[in-house]
């Protein structure tokens, strides 16, 4: 197994890419598929260090959705309902 990685909530918030939610100017299109793949990359090979005080995990909660498809209705259709944020 490859050593942890600690992913700052902004990549999964460029991945959801939610409308009505997005910077002005927008993410590039690129930027959020990256983004995603980038997410389901780990979410498939590696693993994800967590802080033992949920300063991290309040953060993405807070942040980011847990269900339904990246990007909203404009993602690239990318499942990642398990619980990666």
């Amino acid at each position: 197994m490859s050593e942890p990685w600690v992913i700052d909530t902004n990549v999964g918030v460029t991945a959801n890419n939610v409308p009505g939610e997005q910077p002005d100017p927008p993410h590039f299109p690129e930027s959020v598929i990256a983004c995603t793949r980038f997410l389901a990359d780990i979410m498939d090979s590696g693993s994800i260090a967590i802080d033992d005080r949920w300063e991290i995990i309040r953060e993405y909660q807070a942040r980011m959705r847990s269900s339904g498809q990246p990007g909203g209705s404009q993602g690239p259709g990318t499942h990642t309902s398990n619980g990666c944020w």
